[in-house]
């Protein structure tokens, strides 16, 4: 799916402090289309520095007389709060602009964002680098005059809308800055309240006019959760369906924080187990079902960016939305992760070889272990698994514990190492 209603902010800092901004260029983009482009000068705190000038050439002498961001907050706001940002390295734009909120003491709701650095990681995962330069060169976008906080923001924009053609946007692509701390509401207190809002608005499709009785069904549920108001997740809602009273439009950009924000209130939580997830996988790709592999993608998201497990959910992500690749090769990536054994262990296959044990064996069993090697010549020594001949994975309960160590072992592995991986132990 394309995002057509987004904001798109880049600033300049006069310093390595936070906050320092003393430059910021905006382009809101509705229907597809930039509707509004502003930029604006700002009075920073504090001094500028040497090689901040260099980059952007905003001398002192340019914002004597600017005002200071609190003072153009509010016009910033009505782009901000209500819409997807998108941000070349968007941790740092959002990052200066949350402290100098905090700074000016004003408070703010979550920011619901796209990096297009990480954007485009995923969608060119080859390129040498991912600098606004750079991919504005290779994917011919004019940058105009770098480093000019309008300029950088306009051609995020061209990035950002070449790069949609590639990459199907999913809620799970939208980061969450996280604004002023509140506490956060038990489930069991809010479930039934989100999921009467979630009904409320589910036949609605983005940018869709509301009808009258869903714009009193709405206010009605406004007054019931009012004694929460100070609570997340209903402090994240409640400017946020104000918003589309106002509008009376299901907009776009409320649409997306509201379906992100449900995700993390319903699933993000969930600590996700690679042996249970990979299980599911494999029997999806067996049957070559559309749906639960779209789903699957979804519900974990976190994978993405996981060691070892990058490159499986690329690759699946290619193959649901591309066709690329071949289902064959998924399910053999995917087998490997769940039982990368080339064989059981016995101590006839290890006579007279140095090895390495990833996991755990108990005291007795280890002692036994330890015994058997000894009477065919075998060690066990060092953490180098490019310096030994065979490595043991002891299971745990559920399956293999991918600790971090075990992860590199796999991927050297998966890339020919010459390493044998032997199964240890009973548990399955």
């Amino acid at each position: 799916m394309k995002i057509n209603n987004y904001t798109i902010v880049d600033v300049e800092t006069a310093s390595r402090r936070t906050p320092s901004i003393c430059s910021l260029g905006l382009v809101h983009v509705s229907g597809g289309k930039i509707v509004a482009s502003h930029h604006y000068y700002i009075k920073p705190p504090g001094r500028f520095e040497y090689w901040n000038i260099k980059i952007h050439g905003i001398e002192p002498y340019k914002v004597k007389t600017a005002p200071r961001f609190a003072q153009i907050w509010p016009e910033i706001k009505k782009y901000c709060e209500n819409s997807i940002i998108i941000a070349h390295n968007a941790s740092f734009d959002l990052g200066q602009i949350s402290a100098s909120l905090q700074e000016a003491k004003i408070a703010h709701p979550d920011f619901y964002y796209i990096d297009t650095v990480k954007m485009a990681h995923r969608v060119f995962p080859d390129f040498p680098k991912y600098n606004l330069a750079y991919l504005s060169l290779v994917m011919d976008v004019d940058l105009g005059n770098h480093h000019d906080a309008l300029s950088d923001a306009t051609a995020t924009h061209g990035i950002f809308d070449l790069m949609q053609e590639e990459y199907p946007l999913q809620r799970s692509n939208i980061s969450i800055y996280r604004g002023s701390r509140v506490k956060t509401l038990k489930r069991s207190k809010f479930k039934g309240s989100f999921d009467q809002i979630l009904k409320i608005l589910r036949n609605y499709q983005a940018d869709e006019v509301l009808k009258d009785e869903t714009i009193e069904e709405i206010k009605n549920w406004l007054n019931e959760v009012e004694e929460f108001k100070r609570f997340h997740p209903v402090s994240e809602l409640l400017p946020r369906l104000n918003f589309l009273l106002q509008r009376g439009v299901y907009d776009e950009g409320v649409y997306w924080i509201i379906q992100r924000l449900a995700m993390n209130y319903y699933r993000e939580k969930k600590r996700i187990e690679p042996n249970i997830a990979l299980k599911e996988l494999l029997v999806y790709l067996k049957s070559n079902d559309s749906e639960k592999i779209s789903f699957w993608l979804e519900e974990n998201f976190q994978l993405r960016d996981e060691f070892l497990f990058n490159e499986l959910w690329r690759a699946l992500w290619e193959f649901h939305f591309h066709k690329l690749g071949k289902i064959e090769e998924l399910i053999s990536k995917t087998s490997f992760y769940l039982r990368p054994y080339d064989d059981i262990y016995s101590k006839e296959k290890v006579a007279g070889k140095k090895g390495m044990i990833v996991g755990s064996l108990s005291p007795k069993k280890m002692k036994y272990l330890y015994h058997e090697l000894d009477q065919v010549g075998a060690s066990l020594g060092g953490n180098n698994p490019r310096k030994v001949d065979f490595l043991l994975l002891a299971p745990g309960k559920t399956g293999l514990d991918y600790t971090p160590r075990l992860r590199k072992i796999l991927k050297l592995k998966e890339k020919g190492g010459e390493f044998t991986l032997l199964k240890v132990g009973s548990r399955k």
